[in-house]
């Protein structure tokens, strides 16, 4: 059901600009704080993700100089392809 003293009609139009003028307004303090809170939530995520794919990396190289390439059978680019993919 609708509340009818909520409802915005045509000649409140003037109200309902000025609302939205409001809530477009760019606030620098809200701004920062938003861009702060991501920055706490979704970086730690990005560098535990960065520190997997260096980690992932040096296995792949120890591996290979500890006879991943012999133990395989690979030759040729065979090694480097399977990298790529």
């Amino acid at each position: 059901m609708v509340d009818s003293d909520k409802v915005l009609h045509h000649e409140d139009s003037d109200e309902f600009k000025a609302a939205a003028a409001q809530l477009l307004e760019r606030d620098p303090k809200m701004e920062d704080r938003i861009l702060r809170k991501c920055d706490y939530h979704i970086l730690p995520w990005l560098f535990g993700i960065w520190l997997c794919a260096f980690i992932d990396r040096s296995n792949v190289g120890n591996a290979r100089i500890d006879g991943l390439t012999t133990d395989l059978h690979l030759k040729g680019n065979m090694f480097n392809t399977a990298l790529g993919e």
